[in-house]
């Protein structure tokens, strides 16, 4: 079994996987179990609605208090992909438009959380997610991924073209998107 300890949660990796929400020894111990209970319960909630929608996300197969069992999908992440072709860039844009027309936003969409598995394009660690019907909350999606995948050779630029093609009302976040780069670039980034 493997295990990784991120910033909010432990996660073991066998034939399924458990994600345990830590304790935070910095907050005073009821605020901290309220956080936790309610942070899990939305990422399940998320998690199901995505599923059901028939988002390519894992199943959560059991829920527990301050985490859950889902199942595992075993693949490459997109991170460590070192040639993208045009068919998988499609699927990943699609599987973003399909969560994004749902009104959720993933919270972390970097290359890391993006699994390529028989072909097929999963979003994982819903972990920062949250509903949002804000241009501005999925144009950050969008920006996270611009701004994480520049050190790959990822073609930013055929997957906003797909992406803006499936979404609802693409023109709007692409607006708020340049607008996002225009603060970036305004306050000293790149």
């Amino acid at each position: 079994m493997k295990e990784f300890l991120g910033a909010e949660a432990r996660i073991s990796i066998d034939d399924v996987v458990i994600k345990e929400r830590i304790p935070k020894k910095y907050r005073h111990v009821l605020l901290d179990e309220r956080l936790r209970r309610e942070r899990n319960r939305l990422e399940i909630r998320i998690l199901k609605r995505l599923y059901s929608q028939g988002v390519n996300v894992p199943k959560v197969l059991e829920e527990r208090e301050y985490g859950f069992v889902m199942e595992y999908i075993k693949g490459e992440t997109f991170y460590k992909i070192e040639d993208y072709n045009d068919k998988i860039i499609k699927k990943f844009a699609k599987e973003v438009a399909k969560m994004h027309n749902l009104d959720i936003v993933h919270g972390d969409l970097t290359l890391r959380n993006v699994v390529l598995s028989e072909g097929n394009v999963y979003l994982i660690d819903f972990g920062l997610s949250d509903y949002s019907k804000r241009y501005e909350d999925k144009s950050m999606d969008l920006y996270v991924l611009e701004e994480t995948s520049k050190i790959k050779d990822f073609p930013l630029d055929l997957f906003l073209e797909f992406y803006f093609s499936y979404v609802r009302d693409g023109d709007k976040i692409e607006k708020q998107l340049e607008r996002i780069r225009r603060r970036r670039r305004y306050l000293g980034g790149t």
